[in-house]
């Protein structure tokens, strides 16, 4: 928010509501039992000597390689009897290095495949392991039953991810992509152009919009600003319908948005815009400019006043003392110490509900998967570990956040709450080896556990981002299973050329106008828009 906000004394590092921040939550003091105090028990469990020392490749899912002999490392070997064997790819570039190992052979006991669609791909392979529903269900039914349960909107989660009846992925739950997705406004350019509001229609912030490149906002006396850049495009587009691609569902019929009226308007509208020189001529190129993606450059940059696409935990302002605040906060601080922005409003338009988009919250979007080698035991043992993690809050410290005095410290608030501070700086505390989700991904089941971390920081994100606080719907793709191979092939071909067509009539390469319109949607029905449509409207009548 703005760099003059207040900071909020409470909680920090995974997730938290507004309920659980009346509890008292007193970092316990024992330290977990190791993987041989286990009670193996009967059944699968029963079958294996847990002191038995297994190794598991992993495959990390962080910016650089992890230290096999990191504390944390070390501490979660000796206590689950585990040798660690990270497997790191260059995250840029990890589907198509991933892809040439399994080709070889090289098949690694556990990754996260990328999305649904790649995870349906892995599975003619040959590469991945099936996951025994009655194993899974008598040595993790905390797990089970915690995914059922928040995944319940989409029905079960266990059968969505079958293949012919068979399991072959359990499901990693983002509780963060419950929240919705935030605007942002140079508050400070609004008032120096004599706006003392944030703008919560289109009319409003069109009138911003010009003010913010023809009234020096940043009053330098120079004319260098621009309204916005690429992730503005997308978020002014949602009040008429959202980015073109986008399937919605209107009178029941699934379409997608660049087939309907409100599109073409706001396309009209952007079109506009850029030949009235309000768009950051170089939108095309990404606000991050190759940084880390919730970063706006051209904002931090003093170049643009509004941006777009950020969650809760990239604004947020410190939420403790000693503690950063979010990468899109301290980016902005550290370039504009004397600026300051605030949150915006979804914008309404011609589109006749306010939404917003949300992060990831389907089934399938994330998923984690074994290997096709991994054996029984391994399987045994990789869900003991993800149970006590549910289970035991002890453990699901050590696994997210890494030991205390190392990786992060504790104190208590004016409500008697425990407050976890990372002690690493931003780039390292995403690093597996230090806040380590990557040892098995789907800590977010373990919603109680994850509340009670950063209670704080989820006081936040209620109070601004769900879509009461937004005065929004939050908008999710209504066709999050996987189609038939030909109609994903149409679907990213349609991608492909709607992108490159939008840019052409943003920037004026392709006159804007209803001739070339009719045109363009002529080249999608041509690239199979109907056909995709047809199979679209089969899986939604089949599964709303």
């Amino acid at each position: 928010m703005k760099k003059t906000l207040t900071l909020l004394l409470a909680c920090a590092l995974v997730m938290s509501l507004s309920a659980a921040c009346g509890s008292s939550t007193a970092a316990p003091t024992t330290r977990p039992a190791a993987s041989s105090d286990w009670t193996p028990g009967a059944g699968y469990a029963g079958k294996y000597d847990p002191s038995n020392v297994l190794t598991i490749s992993w495959v990390t899912q962080g910016d650089r390689p992890v230290d096999p002999d990191s504390a944390i490392t070390k501490a979660i070997e000796e206590m689950f009897n585990l040798k660690i064997d990270y497997v790191y790819l260059q995250r840029a570039e990890q589907a198509q290095l991933l892809n040439i190992k399994l080709a070889a052979g090289d098949i690694p006991d556990v990754w996260r495949p990328a999305g649904n669609a790649g995870y349906r791909e892995l599975i003619p392979q040959g590469v991945l392991a099936e996951i025994n529903m009655d194993l899974l269900q008598e040595v993790a039914p905390t797990f089970y039953a915690g995914a059922l349960d928040l995944y319940a909107e989409f029905g079960n989660v266990f059968e969505f991810l079958k293949d012919d009846g068979k399991l072959y992925a359990l499901p990693v739950y983002e509780i963060n992509s419950s929240y919705m997705l935030m605007t942002v406004w140079r508050d400070d350019w609004l008032k120096n152009v004599g706006i003392d509001k944030i703008p919560e229609t289109v009319e409003e912030a069109e009138a911003a919009f010009y003010k913010f490149v023809n009234d020096d906002p940043d009053q330098n006396g120079q004319n260098d600003t621009f309204a916005f850049s690429g992730h503005g495009i997308n978020h002014f587009l949602y009040a008429y319908g959202g980015p073109g691609m986008n399937n919605v569902i209107r009178d029941g019929k699934v379409t997608r948005v660049v087939l309907e009226p409100e599109h073409k308007q706001g396309m009209a509208k952007i079109v506009q815009f850029y030949a009235d020189g309000l768009i950051d001529p170089e939108f095309h190129t990404g606000e991050n400019r190759g940084q880390n993606w919730p970063l706006s450059i051209p904002f931090f940059n003093g170049v643009i006043g509004y941006t777009a696409g950020h969650m809760f935990y990239h604004l947020n302002p410190p939420l403790a003392e000693g503690a950063n605040g979010g990468a899109f906060y301290e980016g902005f601080l550290d370039l504009q110490p004397d600026g300051s922005w605030d949150f915006g409003k979804p914008l309404k338009g011609p589109w006749p509900e306010v939404i917003s988009p949300r992060w990831g919250i389907v089934p399938g979007g994330n998923n984690m998967v074994y290997g096709v080698n991994m054996t029984e035991e391994k399987q045994v043992r990789l869900l003991q570990i993800i149970e006590r993690q549910m289970t035991d809050w002890d453990v699901f410290l050590l696994l997210d956040s890494g030991i205390e005095g190392i990786h992060y410290s504790t104190s208590v608030n004016d409500k008697n709450q425990t407050i976890y501070s990372s002690l690493l700086n931003r780039e390292d505390q995403y690093q597996p080896g230090n806040r380590t989700e990557g040892f098995t991904y789907v800590h977010g089941i373990a919603r109680d556990f994850v509340i009670r971390q950063d209670i704080s920081n989820y006081d936040f994100a209620e109070k601004y981002f769900t879509p009461k606080a937004m005065g929004a719907i939050p908008y999710t793709n209504p066709i999050f299973g996987t189609l038939e191979e030909e109609i994903r092939d149409i679907s990213a071909a349609l991608g492909t050329r709607y992108d490159e067509v939008r840019n052409l009539f943003i920037t004026g390469q392709r006159a804007f106008n209803d001739t070339e319109w009719d045109a363009f949607i002529t080249e999608l029905k041509t690239l199979g828009i109907e056909k995709y449509l047809e199979a679209a409207q089969e899986w939604y009548d089949a599964n709303k």
